[in-house]
């Protein structure tokens, strides 16, 4: 048997720039520091407040975050958003290239396992 761990560092994410208190939001996320991938979870069902549609701008302050308090580099932040519909299990991915500040594609080795287990992966 081989077994191997690969360090990460795992919080929530809070206070990004549309909270208010009718729109308060927490967001968990797990940083896999050897692939430089912040994942981000969004189980909040809100289409207007999703983290998907913020990441263009919290990008920065995200980035410069981890790289000024424990020198880690981001390149990619991935958004696992749960469906509005409660009856629906599946999880729309997208991933933003922080370098070139757009969503780009992903390949399935950077997902993160957890979030995607017992998910279907689409689009809504």
């Amino acid at each position: 048997m081989n077994i191997t761990q690969e360090p990460v560092v795992q919080g929530t994410i809070t206070d990004l720039s549309y909270n208010t208190a009718e729109h308060n939001r927490t967001f968990t996320y797990t940083l896999e520091i050897e692939k430089n991938i912040l994942h981000v979870y969004d189980y909040n069902k809100e289409p207007g407040t999703s983290f998907k549609s913020l990441v263009s701008s919290a990008s920065y302050d995200l980035v410069s975050h981890f790289k000024s308090s424990n020198n880690i580099q981001i390149n990619k932040i991935i958004c696992y958003t749960e469906s509005t519909d409660e009856d629906v299990n599946i999880l729309d991915i997208q991933t933003y290239n922080v370098n070139l500040e757009e969503y780009t594609g992903y390949i399935d080795d950077e997902l993160y396992s957890l979030y995607i287990s017992n998910k279907k992966i689409g689009v809504f």
